[in-house]
């Protein structure tokens, strides 16, 4: 309860279309979890402050089913396809086949994406808490680095972790809840996804100009559709 208010008094979370019901025990989505993560950075006791533009507002969304920007997770879901900090790992991958925004999440990859979403970077060694998880072979945990970290941030408060049930919306809030309150209380860094700095991007992955009706297109300046762009200059004595 705490954690729903506190999230919802900071417009990261709100109820259904004017219901005031949170569904706490409902399973959370993949564009829920979006929403409530890309709030959540950009929120302080103001209120949700997201930079217009936002830098990510123009680069191309590479999934079909992520091309709606009229839907409520669209800026924020696109946004965390390119969030890297620089360190190559962004909260939601680009390796799928879609978005999927209305499919569930497990877990161990909710963590994933808000530790990510908050530049807070996984353990790759150490002693294991869980009783159900952990690194009996790295390979056949992978993302038990970020239960780890956030168990030692408090995040998680429990050892029987559960990695691979579905995420509830409840947790997710609660999760996230302890990210914004560690970082009020200064033992979690607040993380820097401002992009207003120069250079502009350096927190955010800078794709190529593909999107899905052109991703087989023929690569070149004339056409729009490039990965970098640079140029030769000379100077004349």
């Amino acid at each position: 309860h705490d954690a729903a208010l506190y999230l919802c008094e900071r417009g990261v979370v709100s109820g259904d279309a004017g219901t005031q019901t949170l569904r706490p025990n409902d399973n959370i989505t993949r564009g829920e979890l979006s929403k409530a993560a890309f709030f959540g950075l950009y929120s302080n006791s103001n209120g949700v402050n997201v930079p217009n533009p936002l830098v990510t507002d123009y680069f191309p969304s590479i999934y079909p089913d992520l091309q709606n920007t009229t839907t409520y997770y669209y800026q924020a879901a696109k946004a965390l396809l390119y969030l890297e900090y620089g360190d190559g790992r962004s909260p939601f991958d680009r390796d799928r086949s879609c978005f999927d925004p209305s499919g569930t999440i497990s877990r161990c990859l909710v963590l994933k994406v808000l530790l990510e979403t908050f530049n807070i970077a996984p353990l790759t060694s150490g002693t294991n808490v869980f009783d159900d998880y952990g690194p009996s072979g790295y390979g056949n945990s992978p993302f038990w680095g970020y239960a780890q970290k956030a168990y030692n941030l408090g995040i998680v408060q429990t050892t029987h972790f559960r990695p691979n049930d579905n995420c509830t919306r409840g947790e997710a809030f609660l999760y996230l809840y302890r990210i914004l309150i560690g970082i009020v209380n200064n033992t979690i860094p607040a993380p820097n996804p401002v992009n207003t700095e120069s250079p502009a991007t350096s927190r955010f992955f800078i794709p190529a100009n593909l999107s899905p009706e052109v991703v087989n297109a023929m690569r070149g300046v004339e056409y729009g559709n490039f990965n970098y762009y640079n140029k030769d200059f000379f100077n004349i004595p």
